[in-house]
This record gives structure tokens, C-alpha cells and sequence, in this order.
């Protein structure tokens, strides 16, 4: 059985078909599987297979490149361009993922459901490939969040809300470019006595998972650390406005969601359209730490 997988562009997406990917490997645990993708989803699968990184202007000429026929040929994509290259993939048998925006099914699902006529067994496995640390005393905050400043919870909030935790020390993770929402929030816990450990930019994807594997808890936006933290099934703390909590919350058991349910959230926007904010602004730390154990 050889299987050809397109992933998701997005770290949060691509952890997201992990529940699919993990029913695939339990159905056909023999199965050679080809990982086609951006560079960030590859490396969370590269352990299970061949990955392929994407190169977007080769894209074409890498895909006639893979000779072997496939017995099955999976786009975890919607795009038109991973449309064609699925129609001239060499599979026999192909599933084209369908992004539905009003279909309020989690994420997780609709990659589960695209293969489920394959006859996959239902009781999902969202696991990564990554061994999980020894929980310990640690507080991650993941502040930043690459689809846009909507989806942002306010950075001084964060850090009030991180100072409640006496008995933890706190850990900031995010890209080179959320240095500044990192290095705000470091400034802000300073205020309360508290010297946090900046992981921002220092971290490629095994060591952000294994630092995320260890943690009590996680304070995050809708985010892909934030679905990271839901695959190890911490304790995550998420904050929604801009984005579809039935559709993106993280997918594990330990997780609180906290929202003001605002009449225009969300609006799925990467910047509110309203000047406002006010669905993460008015989500105060008094809020969140009242409804923390409600």
C-alpha cells in the first residue's frame, strides 16, 4: 500500500489532520506514505514517512517527479492548484478535501470524515509523533498567531493572568516575528516580580513540541501551538473572538475556551473590521480567571 498525502499549509491545520492521518496508519500499518507540504507540516510527519517539501514555482515538476503509482492519493488542501495536482497525481483511488466555511463541523473531523468511507476506525487518535516530557510546574503563553492581529488576546492580559499561577514558572513561545508581543509580555511580568524564559524564535518544531509536551498549562490564541498543546492533551487555556470555536477549538478533553460571544464574532477576519477589538478587549483577566474553574 503506497499513500500519497497532501498536508495543510498551517502548523494548526496540519496538526489538525492528525486524527485522519493516525486512522490511515492503524487501517494500513504496512503502508509507505509520501508527505507532500510546507516545510513546517513536514516536519511534524517526517518520522512517519517521506515528506516532500513544497517548493511553490516547482510544484508541477515535483509531483511528476513522484514515478511510482499510488494506491491512494489524499489533498488535505482546497486550493484549485492542489486540485491539479491531485487530478494528475499517478492514484488510483484520490479524496479531495472541500473546505465548507458554514459547515460548523470541527476541523479534525472534516479531515477524519474525507476518508472515513476508507472504513477507518472512529475512535480518533490526534496524536503527533513526538514522545511527551514529564509534565512539571511550567505555564506556556503563545501570544501571537499568524492568520492575524484579530485573533490576538491582549498581551498585558496574558501576563496577569500567567501571575495568578504562584507555583509556576512561565515560558513564552512564538516566532522570530511575534519577538515584540514576546518581549512586551516578558516586560509586563517583570512588573509583577516574575522572570519568564523567552523561547520566541528559539525553537523549531521537535523542540516546540517537546517544551509544549511538558507544560501544566497553556494560556494561547486560536493558534498552532495552541493545537499542539491540545495533542499532548494539556491543560490549554484558549482565547476566541475573530474565529469559529465549533470549528478550530483545540480538540482534546483538558481545554477551557474562553469567549464574550460578541454579535459580531466571529467574523473571521485577520483584522477587526470594526476598529474596536472588543471582543478580545473586553475579555478581561478578571473574566477568565472567574470562569476558570466554572
Amino acid at each position: 500500500m503506497k499513500i500519497f498525502i497532501y498536508l495543510p499549509n498551517w502548523l494548526g491545520d496540519a496538526i489538525m489532520a492528525a486524527g485522519a492521518i493516525n486512522a490511515l496508519i492503524k487501517k494500513y500499518p504496512n503502508a509507505k506514505i509520501t508527505f507532500y507540504g510546507s516545510f513546517v507540516a513536514c516536519e511534524l510527519y517526517k518520522d512517519l514517512g517521506e515528506v516532500v517539501v513544497e517548493i511553490k514555482k516547482q510544484r508541477l515538476k515535483q509531483i511528476k517527479a513522484l514515478k511510482e503509482e499510488f494506491d491512494l492519493g489524499i489533498s488535505f488542501k482546497a486550493s484549485l492548484s492542489s486540485k491539479f495536482l491531485l487530478f494528475i497525481l499517478n492514484a488510483k483511488k484520490k479524496f479531495y478535501f472541500k473546505a465548507n466555511k458554514s459547515d460548523n463541523t470541527h476541523q479534525v473531523l472534516k479531515y477524519f470524515n474525507l476518508i472515513k468511507p476508507l472504513g477507518l476506525d472512529e475512535q480518533l487518535n490526534t496524536a503527533l509523533p513526538f514522545k511527551k516530557l514529564k509534565t512539571r510546574k511550567l505555564i506556556g503563553i503563545a501570544a501571537g498567531a499568524n492568520y492575524g492581529a484579530a485573533k490576538c488576546y491582549e498581551p498585558s492580559y496574558f501576563a496577569k493572568i500567567a501571575s495568578t499561577f504562584k507555583e509556576h514558572k512561565i515560558i513564552l513561545f512564538g516566532t522570530k516575528n511575534e519577538a515584540g508581543i514576546c518581549n512586551f509580555i516578558e516586560d509586563e511580568l517583570k512588573k509583577y516580580d516574575i522572570k519568564a524564559i523567552n523561547l520566541c524564535g528559539k525553537t523549531n518544531i521537535k523542540r516546540l513540541a517537546l517544551a509544549v509536551s511538558s507544560l501544566d498549562y497553556l494560556l494561547a490564541n486560536d493558534s498552532g501551538i495552541m493545537h499542539l498543546g491540545a495533542s499532548f492533551n494539556i491543560k490549554v487555556l484558549a482565547f476566541f473572538g475573530a474565529t469559529n470555536i465549533k470549528q478550530t477549538s483545540p480538540f482534546c478533553k483538558n481545554a477551557k475556551v474562553f469567549s464574550i460571544n460578541l454579535a459580531c464574532s466571529p467574523c473571521m477576519k485577520r483584522v477587526c473590521p470594526l476598529k474596536h477589538h472588543n471582543c478580545m478587549k473586553q475579555m478581561t483577566p478578571e473574566f477568565v480567571l472567574n470562569n476558570l474553574y466554572t
